[in-house]
């Protein structure tokens, strides 16, 4: 399926940062997903949406999701939190840290044991924490730079259930579509989620 030429153009722009990305999830077989301190839609929906296109996409990975749960969101919206016991964290592994800037703000200290460190997000940070992060500040979600990461991946699907998270994180993040953050990047990224079927209603 051919992608809305913004996304198309974006992802052309920093095919390089996309490509160690996709590489990194590529050669690791054990990966654990991070978020940020009490979560919101687009910490969780990133968070999850990435868990979900992994495990589509490449069935036989190991992935986890960390972090503390949310009094609303879980199990309500989304899944509770795995508790991993501390000897997973001695074998090798992939950290894909999402929608948080500084180390201080993550959920988890364990991303720290991890052989290599990939973060997604879109907030301004004070110190690095991936050798090769993808931030973008004009995004107006996590989910959304997650997306152009994952829809321009050649060869891999994204599945309703997927589109469904990353749908919740840029709805919540974006004010549903009425933040200034909001872009016509924005609502081209929507759209693609929208052609697997989602029900944006009921979301």
């Amino acid at each position: 399926m051919k992608l809305d030429p913004i996304i198309s153009k974006y992802a052309k722009e920093h095919s390089k940062e996309f490509g160690l990305f996709r590489r990194a999830i590529e050669r690791y077989d054990r990966i654990a997903i991070f978020r940020h301190i009490k979560p919101d839609f687009d910490a969780m929906g990133c968070q999850n949406g990435l868990y979900t296109f992994i495990k589509d996409n490449f069935p036989n990975k190991e992935v986890h999701i960390l972090g503390d749960n949310h009094v609303t969101y879980t199990p309500r919206i989304f899944p509770e939190t795995e508790r991993l016991p501390e000897s997973w964290f001695d074998k090798p592994f992939l950290a894909i840290v999402c929608d948080v800037g500084d180390h201080e703000r993550i959920a988890d200290p364990r991303y720290k044991k991890a052989s290599y460190i990939c973060k997604v997000d879109h907030h301004p940070f004070k110190k690095e924490i991936a050798r090769h992060p993808i931030n973008d500040e004009k995004m107006a979600a996590a989910s959304e730079l997650m997306c152009d990461i994952l829809l321009s991946w050649k060869g891999k699907t994204m599945s309703k259930e997927a589109a469904r998270y990353f749908y919740i994180g840029i709805a919540g993040d974006s004010g549903r579509f009425q933040y200034s953050s909001t872009s016509a990047h924005t609502f081209a990224v929507a759209e693609e989620l929208i052609k697997t079927g989602i029900d944006i209603s009921f979301i």
